[in-house]
C-alpha cells in the first residue's frame, strides 16, 4: 500500500513542472489576443490618416486635379482641358498644373466659351434649331398624299424617253425591263397576288390555269393594261389567235406605248398572212423599243415580201 501511494504521488505534477510546461510567458490566448488588437489599432490608424491626407502630395497626375470632386456644381468653371488628347500626360507643359488660370491657357481650350462654361450658356458657334411653326406643320399634314397613278405616268414618260434615247441593246433592254416592272405593279395587293401566280402558271406551261386566273385578275381590275396584255400572250401561245387579238386591242386602249402587246398583235398578223399590217405594227413597236434584234430581223424579212427589193 506505502508502495503504492509513492508512486501516486510521484505521478501528480508539481508546481516546478507546471513552470516548465508554460514557461515564463503568459497563456497563449491572452498573447494572442493581445496582439490582435495592437495590429487592429495600427490598421484603423493608417487608413484614417490616408483618408484625411492628399494621395497625391506632389504635381497631381491627374488633368481634373485635386479639387475635382469641387467642379461639379456650376459655380467653378472646369480646371481641364476640352480636349482630352491636350495637356497632362499628352503635352509636359500643364502637368501638374491644378489652378484655374494656368489651366485656361492649356492648349485646347476654346476660348469662345469664356469663363461661363457649365453655367448654362450655349455654344456660339453652334448655331440653334428653329422651333417649327404649328401652321406650316399643319398644313404639310394636311396636304394629300400624291396620287399613284399621276406618279406612275410620270415614272413611265421618263423611262420612255430614255428608252428611245438608248444607244445599244443592254441599255434598251434594261429600260424595257424597268418599264415593264412598272406595268406589273398594280395597287390592289390582291391583284398583284394574282398575276404572281399567272406568272408562275404561264412559266410551268400550265396555259389552262394562266387564263383562269388572269380572268378573274381581269375582273378585279379591269383598268389594268398588264392583265390583259398577260392573257393575250396566254391565248396566243394556246393558239387561241381571236381572243388575243381581242385582248391586245384593249391593252393598246389603256395604254398605247404597250410595245409588248404591239409585238405580239405584228406576230399574229404575220402568221395569219397580214403581212403588211403587221409590218406597219412591228415598226410602231421599234419606234418605242429600238434595239431588239429579233424584231428587226422580222421586219427586214417583212420589208422585202412587201416592198421588194431596192433597185
Amino acid at each position: 500500500m506505502q508502495r503504492l501511494m509513492s508512486s501516486a504521488r510521484a505521478r501528480q505534477p508539481g508546481p516546478d513542472s507546471l513552470s516548465r510546461r508554460t514557461g515564463p510567458f503568459p497563456a497563449p490566448r491572452l498573447w494572442l489576443w493581445s496582439v490582435g488588437t495592437v495590429s487592429a489599432l495600427i490598421v484603423l490608424s493608417s487608413c484614417w490618416s490616408l483618408a484625411l491626407a492628399d494621395p497625391y502630395p506632389f504635381p497631381h497626375p491627374s488633368p481634373l486635379g485635386p479639387d475635382w470632386r469641387m467642379q461639379e456644381d456650376g459655380a467653378n468653371p472646369p480646371s481641364y482641358p476640352l480636349n482630352p488628347l491636350q495637356g497632362w500626360p499628352f503635352d509636359q507643359k500643364g502637368a501638374g498644373n491644378s489652378s484655374r488660370e494656368g489651366n485656361r491657357a492649356r492648349p485646347g481650350r476654346d476660348p469662345a466659351w469664356g469663363d461661363g462654361q457649365l453655367q448654362g450658356r450655349a455654344n456660339p458657334r453652334l448655331k440653334p434649331k428653329p422651333k417649327p411653326d404649328p401652321e406650316e406643320a399643319l398644313k404639310k399634314a394636311l396636304v394629300p398624299p400624291p396620287d399613284p397613278v399621276v406618279q406612275r405616268q410620270k415614272l413611265l414618260a421618263k423611262l420612255f424617253d430614255h428608252l428611245q434615247a438608248a444607244s445599244d441593246e443592254e441599255e434598251a433592254r434594261g429600260l424595257a425591263q424597268a418599264i415593264e416592272e412598272t406595268w406589273l405593279r398594280s395597287t390592289s395587293v390582291t391583284a398583284t397576288l394574282l398575276m404572281n401566280r399567272a406568272l408562275a402558271a404561264i412559266q410551268a406551261q400550265h396555259y389552262p390555269l394562266a387564263e383562269d386566273i388572269l380572268d378573274k385578275t381581269i375582273l378585279l381590275r379591269p383598268d389594268w393594261a398588264e392583265a390583259r396584255n398577260q392573257r393575250a400572250k396566254v391565248r396566243f401561245l394556246a393558239g387561241n389567235f381571236q381572243g388575243a387579238m381581242t385582248d391586245v386591242d384593249e391593252t393598246l386602249k389603256l395604254e398605247p406605248r404597250h410595245f409588248d402587246a404591239l409585238t405580239t398583235m405584228g406576230i399574229i398578223l404575220e402568221q395569219t398572212g397580214f403581212d403588211s399590217q403587221a409590218l406597219t405594227v412591228l415598226r410602231k413597236a421599234l419606234a418605242l423599243y429600238p434595239h431588239q434584234p429579233a424584231v428587226e430581223a422580222i421586219v427586214k424579212k417583212l420589208t422585202l415580201s412587201v416592198e421588194g427589193r431596192d433597185i
